[in-house]
């Protein structure tokens, strides 16, 4: 299944914020569950991260394959620490399949449930190329059909992400800005 991600970079003063928007909303969070999504089992997500620069943002993604996402893995009630390096890469089956300056797309299997925390690599063409990071988290369900459709049986981890608001067991680390 495709998923699409819009990255929002600003400039704001000599810094660089950032929001992620999926389906038109803001979110901290990307949740993947299969069976929510109606998906077998031996499906995967491939998500496009698409950079969208505003407000002077001059970046681009680094277009190093094994250097524009590094990626951290947790359980499946905890977060794992904010990746800070590619060797953390191997925690996980995520693979990037392309990488342009403007986005980048990943193959999740969401074969493992637990959070992952991962960091998009930016270069910052006004800044002569300085690294720019910004780091949200994966909440991979590990969902997926069997023979039956949604709520014809099938399961899905105790956590969910509504309105803004996450919902289990890492609801305390959001409330309590635990994530980065």
């Amino acid at each position: 299944m495709k998923r699409d991600v819009t990255i929002k970079a600003k400039k704001v003063g000599s810094n660089i914020e950032f929001d992620m928007v999926e389906k038109n909303q803001d979110t901290e969070i990307l949740v993947f569950n299969k069976t929510n999504d109606n998906m077998k089992k031996s499906d995967h997500y491939d998500i496009d991260f698409v950079l969208q620069n505003e407000g002077g943002a001059n970046l681009e993604f680094v277009q190093d394959a094994g250097d524009v996402i590094y990626v951290s893995k947790g359980s499946d009630t905890h977060l794992p620490k904010c990746p800070k390096n590619a060797s953390g890469n191997g925690q996980s089956n995520f693979t990037v399949t392309s990488v342009t300056a403007t986005t980048l797309t990943v193959h999740n299997p969401d074969d493992d449930i637990c959070f992952y925390k991962f960091a998009l690599r930016f270069v910052d063409r006004d800044n002569g190329g300085a690294i720019e990071t910004f780091d949200p988290i994966f909440g991979n369900q590990n969902g997926g059909l069997t023979t039956t459709p949604p709520g014809g049986g099938g399961t899905s981890a105790a956590v969910a992400f509504v309105g803004g608001v996450l919902l289990g067991a890492v609801g305390t680390a959001l409330a309590t800005g635990a994530l980065g």
